[in-house]
């Protein structure tokens, strides 16, 4: 689709000015116990609000990831911002972390997995963790009315890298189709279910009718080169304090794909291994 390739060129036209944005990933905001298994994608109420105390003493701008995209198609060098988004769409935020971000008015994104809403997260059951409440329709759509975002984390919470290329085109088509339907505004963003990037990415988002697309991991030293991976930062319960602002420094966006096992990753399927 035109309108993807578009996109796909401008950001990369802009990345040499506008490269140092922090784009961070959360899963789970709530206590450590409760969520088991999960833990190592959960960060408490306490160090969440920590973590945000740190954005706001550096005084960096708090967008949303269609914002960004947005800005960064203009000729104009950017200062560095920071995107928040949540994968999964957990009840729990509503409680631990909108009136924090709230609190200082800002805005995050939520990917948002559309055949699960108002459920649970019966991929990780699957995989022996806790049951965890998803948002509802109501939720999200409040959400939305309240400045967030929401995103689309496919249909089912599939890795799209064991399914077919007709069956990932339906899962991303079918997420974009139905959130627009039940939340009347526009999908253009996505998350990658578990991080996991198929082969022909960038044309399957660019069919689906997407802008841009959130991996995890990416091996570009520069955040918005790629679209549709565009590398995030897992933020985790000790990323408090020092560890907060390492992670959101220069050194550390720089640092980043040169400390990440490609090898590794390729066999996951958390960083693309072709652009096509």
């Amino acid at each position: 689709m035109m309108r993807g390739t578009m996109a796909r060129l401008v950001l990369r036209r802009m990345t040499s000015r506008n490269e140092d944005h922090f784009i961070l990933m959360y899963h789970h905001v709530g206590p450590m116990d409760r969520l088991g298994s999960l833990s190592p994608y959960v960060v408490t109420p306490a160090a969440f609000a920590a973590q945000l105390a740190v954005i706001e003493a550096r005084r960096l701008e708090v967008v949303t990831l269609g914002e960004l995209v947005a800005a960064t198609s203009g000729e104009r060098a950017l200062e560095p911002r920071v995107v928040i988004t949540f994968d999964d769409c957990p009840r729990e935020l509503l409680d631990a972390a909108v009136p924090e971000l709230e609190r200082r008015n800002w805005r995050a994104t939520f990917f948002a997995v559309s055949g699960k809403v108002g459920g649970h997260n019966d991929w990780d059951v699957k995989r022996g963790s806790p049951r965890v409440p998803l948002m509802d329709w109501s939720d999200l759509r409040e959400l939305a009315a309240r400045g967030h975002q929401i995103g689309a984390h496919g249909s089912s919470h599939t890795s799209l890298r064991r399914c077919t290329h007709s069956e990932a085109r339906a899962e991303l088509t079918g997420a974009r189709e139905t959130i627009e339907q039940k939340m009347g505004t526009a999908v253009r963003s996505l998350a990658w279910p578990f991080g996991d990037i198929p082969d022909g990415y960038a044309g399957l988002c660019e069919d689906a009718g997407y802008d841009a697309a959130c991996a995890i991991f990416s091996m570009s030293r520069k955040v918005l080169s790629d679209p549709f991976a565009i590398r995030r930062i897992l933020v985790s319960e000790r990323d408090v304090g020092l560890r907060m602002r390492v992670k959101l420094s220069r050194s550390y966006l720089r640092a980043r794909p040169l400390i990440v096992d490609r090898r590794a990753l390729k066999s996951t399927g958390a960083i693309p291994g072709r652009t096509t």
